[in-house]
């Protein structure tokens, strides 16, 4: 495993701390990986600094690379250290990498303090993650039992975001439905889902995936339908939770990512979420 080098040169560490709006787990893998990249291809020291709201090595062990960082070794001291952020919806990702070259050169011997959900080196995503982590062996372990509920068979995974609009999940600033709208809603998903499997994969297992428990637990009703147990929270919005509660994105990520095919479904003000396409980068999948 390589080691990052020392933290008294320049280094870039990001930060999920709590301290900023971080999004949920794609925006902040998806940023992880980018700077990864960035500092890969120009011998800079990378570290992650997740710590909110749980630590990340709970489920995500260094592979390839070794990129903990311990907390006595983060420099808040302002001679030493520089925050900064760097976020799609601040400035076009175009402009990412140029705006970071500029960062580095004018805190040169800095630990430069990253808060970002920069998607500049998505094509390289799956191949950054798959050099950056493993699962830890209780993730692992979930994603096995996982497997076995599936049969070990091969599955098509189907995403649904809803955010608020269903009512049952915590996500500030959006809408919710009234009662009609939302058994509108649910009953065109599940039209949607059996015409999908009844036109391209009658024979197939189908695991649906969604932040809305309200719509699995209607979709149960079908015996080719899967879910998998537990809640899923906004990780921005949830500090507090048991640790079998974060558990649940990063198994279904996995599950999503060994999925013969990956289809997210969006209609109305659902939301078109980029969980499924990081995870189908995972393994190169459709």
């Amino acid at each position: 495993m390589i080691k990052s080098e020392s933290l008294h040169q320049t280094s870039i560490v990001v930060m999920i701390d709590g301290r900023f709006i971080h999004g949920g787990l794609t925006d902040r893998l998806k940023g992880i990986c980018t700077i990864y990249h960035y500092c890969k291809s120009r011998n800079i020291p990378f570290y992650i600094y997740h710590v909110y709201p749980f630590r990340l090595e709970t489920f995500l062990k260094p592979k390839e690379y070794d990129w903990h960082i311990d907390d006595d070794e983060i420099d808040m001291n302002y001679y030493h250290s520089s925050v900064v952020l760097l976020n799609d919806w601040q400035f076009h990702p175009f402009f990412h990498k140029a705006y970071l070259d500029r960062i580095i050169s004018k805190n040169q011997g800095k630990q430069i303090h990253l808060y970002t959900n920069s998607p500049y080196y998505e094509k390289s995503y799956g191949e950054d993650y798959n050099l950056l982590f493993k699962c830890s062996d209780s993730l692992q372990e979930k994603i096995d039992t996982s497997m076995r509920l599936m049969g070990n068979k091969p599955y098509v995974a189907m995403v649904f975001r809803f955010q608020q609009l269903l009512g049952d999940f915590e996500e500030r600033g959006y809408p919710k439905l009234d009662e009609s709208g939302k058994s509108n809603l649910i009953k065109r998903c599940e039209r949607k889902v059996l015409e999908l499997r009844s036109d391209n994969f009658a024979n197939r297992p189908v695991l649906i995936t969604s932040d809305s428990a309200t719509f699995m637990q209607y979709m149960q009703k079908y015996d080719f339908v899967f879910t998998l147990p537990g809640s899923v929270v906004h990780m921005d919005y949830t500090d507090n939770a048991l640790e079998d509660v974060y558990m649940k994105s990063f198994v279904d990520m996995y599950m999503i990512s060994e999925a013969e095919k990956i289809y997210l479904l969006v209609t109305g003000d659902m939301y078109p979420s980029g969980f499924p396409k990081y995870a189908a980068r995972l393994n190169n999948k459709p």
